[in-house]
């Protein structure tokens, strides 16, 4: 035979026996597999649900698979098996081995419902073109999610899983369901830092046992964490930087670990009703941004709550209220700290204790209402800028001991309008000015205070109110910088403050002036002059001649009068008079031109 025949054929034959090898691999491999395997082939294949409960009833081992048979199955090794659009469903199994789909791309539904995966499951950087559904799993080895890319929801309701999980940077374009999850392992994180959820992520009443990390997630629309549980009081519960595009909810959440949401974006609503903070380290929700309302109606406290340098367009933070709880005894803050926030719109602080009340360098454009408040060491409102301060039913700490004010610091605080205890729509009466003006003085001193107090009276049209601040605040200042023993105090006080009113009071100054006149006109008598003057035996020429010669005397400037009149008659009372005018002429009229500066200016 010719050798290029023989050539021909022989190559012929290797073609025919590459497919009859293929094919016995094949069918080697179907041999190994078991009955559980097979039997979730056929159904895989038919579009059923395998469910090895319902098909293998008893213990664990006659419901295995093993971990390489499901990554070929899910990674559509099994090159003659047809997948439905049901895609790749699977309930009740228990998988053994170390499940590894590491950058596998997966164009089918998986469904894994009820699963028990025995050892560590690898999706890492995995690509799932259809959703995930793990609904009722446990996981008792590490799990690991990063930089997963899954084309629709993911879920994972009710799953238990025994040691640490990972979503690092994980892309879900859909919505992420871990609603009565339990994370048990107490030391290991439950890591979601980084993931990007185009929807929603619920984690309603899941229970986190150890540490859980969210730092710099996102959520296209809401985060809803009501009911959810962070047990561990020595790990933290971190959400960091996350971004919500709608709103987060937090309703009766518990956190026993420290929580804190610090620099966290939020487009519409924070609602954390009924949330507990039960550890002693602050809960922070400082820096962040909040787009509509935040609301903190608390069920229990015991620790510090931090707000500060936040933007809020409407804050609420008070106790939840609840018809049985008539009667009881308000809930503690140690602290509540707005240091530095921002609120566009209203703040309202409600029917709670709080023992120090950070308010400074905040800044609330509309109504800021505290609401049946009880402040037990301190408020701190300096430098805080309000259009409308409301306070009703507030409870301001004791007195200091041997000082007459207590620890409510008012420095550089400005607003519009201050109530205490006014009803809404009703006009400032007496009892309004007291009670404004005994809030200002039990305060520590400082001017501004009484300046802001003067401008509210004067922009209601209460001119007489304003007037006596501005006295009482000159009062306090001397009381400041003087000591009670000092001479020079008094001096000022009663001839500056009580007879010019600091300078608001000129009218005060005129009139004792001409008293003073007056009584000297009545006095001086013409007839003691020592060059006599004629007053041809007119009354009112002789009237007029004492008045002018008391005018002389009081006057600093000397119109010739009064120094021709003989100071030796008459009695002793007139003589020491003739001098007091002088010397008390001297002192008024520099105060009446200071009264008059004061007040042009």
């Amino acid at each position: 035979m010719d050798k290029r025949l023989l050539r021909i054929l022989f190559q012929v034959s290797l073609l025919l026996l590459i497919p009859a090898r293929y094919c016995l691999a094949s069918s080697v491999d179907v041999k190994l597999l078991t009955p559980q395997e097979k039997w979730v082939l056929d159904q895989v294949e038919s579009g059923k649900i395998a469910d090895l409960k319902e098909r293998f009833a008893g213990d664990f081992a006659s419901r295995r698979l093993s971990a390489p048979f499901v990554e070929k199955l899910l990674s559509g090794g099994f090159k003659n098996l047809a997948i439905q659009r049901s895609g790749v469903q699977i309930a009740n199994a228990v998988i053994v081995g170390q499940l590894d789909l590491k950058y596998a791309e997966i164009n089918h539904f998986i469904g894994m419902v009820g699963c028990v995966f025995e050892n560590s499951v690898d999706l890492q950087n995995s690509q799932f073109k259809k959703p995930l559904d793990f609904t009722n799993c446990i996981f008792r080895g590490p799990v690991t999610f990063e930089e997963m890319k899954v084309e629709g929801d993911v879920v994972f309701n009710n799953a238990v899983f025994e040691d640490e999980v990972a979503w690092t940077a994980a892309t879900i374009n859909g919505k992420f369901y871990a609603e009565r999850t339990q994370f048990r392992c107490e030391n290991k994180e439950a890591i979601f830092n980084g993931i990007k959820v185009t929807y929603s992520v619920f984690l309603n009443d899941a229970k986190f046992h150890g540490p859980v990390n969210f730092i710099l997630a996102q959520m296209g629309r809401h985060l809803l964490a009501n009911g959810a549980v962070f047990s561990n009081p020595g790990k933290s519960a971190d959400f960091k930087n996350i971004k919500v595009g709608m709103s987060v909810y937090l309703k009766g959440a518990t956190f026993k670990s420290p929580v804190t949401f610090k620099s966290s974006e939020v487009g519409e609503y924070f609602r954390a009703n009924g949330i507990s903070l039960l550890h002693q380290k602050p809960a922070v929700f400082a820096n962040m941004k909040i787009g509509q309302k935040a609301i903190f109606d608390l069920q229990d406290v015991k620790c510090d709550l931090d707000l500060s340098y936040s933007n809020f367009y409407d804050l609420e933070i008070e106790e939840i209220f609840d018809d049985a709880k008539k009667g009881h005894k308000k809930i503690s803050i140690p602290k509540l700290t707005l240091t530095g926030s921002v609120i566009n719109r209203d703040l309202m602080v409600g029917h709670i204790k709080i023992g120090n009340l950070e308010l400074n360098n905040l800044q609330v454009k509309g109504v800021a209402k505290l609401n049946d408040i009880d402040v037990i060491n301190s408020a701190n409102f300096r430098y805080s800028s309000f259009q409308t301060l409301d306070f009703q039913n507030v409870v301001w700490p004791e007195r200091e001991k041997g000082e007459n004010f207590r620890k409510v610091y008012l420095n550089e605080l400005t607003y519009n309008s201050l109530n205490i205890n006014k009803p809404e729509e009703a006009d400032y009466d007496s009892k309004d000015f007291e009670a404004i003006k005994d809030f200002v003085e039990a305060s520590p001193f400082n001017t501004q205070s009484y300046m802001q107090m003067e401008a509210l009276f004067k922009r209601i049209g209460r001119e007489s109110w304003s007037k006596e601040v501005f006295i009482h605040m000159h009062d306090r200042e001397l009381a400041e910088k003087m000591p009670w023993w000092d001479l020079r105090r008094w001096l000022e006080w009663f001839f500056w403050g009580r007879i010019a009113g600091y300078g608001r009071a000129p009218f005060r100054v005129f009139f004792l002036s001409l008293v003073l006149i007056i009584l000297g006109a009545y006095l001086f008598d013409p007839e003691h002059m020592v060059e006599k003057r004629s007053t041809e035996g007119k009354k009112y020429k002789v009237l007029v001649m004492r008045f002018f010669i008391s005018l002389d005397r009081f006057l600093p400037i000397d119109l010739g009068l009064a120094r021709h009149w003989d100071t030796k008659v008459g009695s002793f009372f007139i003589w020491f008079y003739y001098h007091f005018l002088k010397i008390i002429g001297w002192i008024l009229i520099p105060i009446a031109l200071a009264s008059i500066y004061s007040q042009l200016k």
